[in-house]
């Protein structure tokens, strides 16, 4: 392949990449989503976090998702305005 078949590709795929904008920024914020995650994960000196919960969807589904996590010995249930809603705080650190 020479360099004029090298430019049409570079020139097809910008273009394939300006047509579906959702896909590569997707596909980016999944990679820093993954990065930041594995990096979390991995790090020995990771700080206590805090994590929410907040069910929004008040489905009966969700609401097992709610009560399950609620049910955790890391979780300390707060209520919110609405009664169905629940904000799970976390403060646990890695070891």
């Amino acid at each position: 392949m020479g360099v004029r078949g090298f430019l049409q590709l570079v020139v097809t795929q910008a273009t394939m990449l300006r047509r579906n904008t959702g896909w590569w920024i997707s596909s980016i914020m999944m990679a820093v989503l993954s990065m930041a995650v594995f990096g979390w994960l991995f790090n020995p000196d990771t700080q206590p976090f805090d994590l929410a919960l907040v069910d929004e969807d008040r489905t009966e589904s969700s609401q097992a998702l709610v009560r399950a996590a609620s049910s955790e010995a890391w979780a300390t249930a707060l209520p919110r305005c609405r009664s169905s809603t629940i904000t799970l705080t976390s403060s646990a650190s890695a070891t």
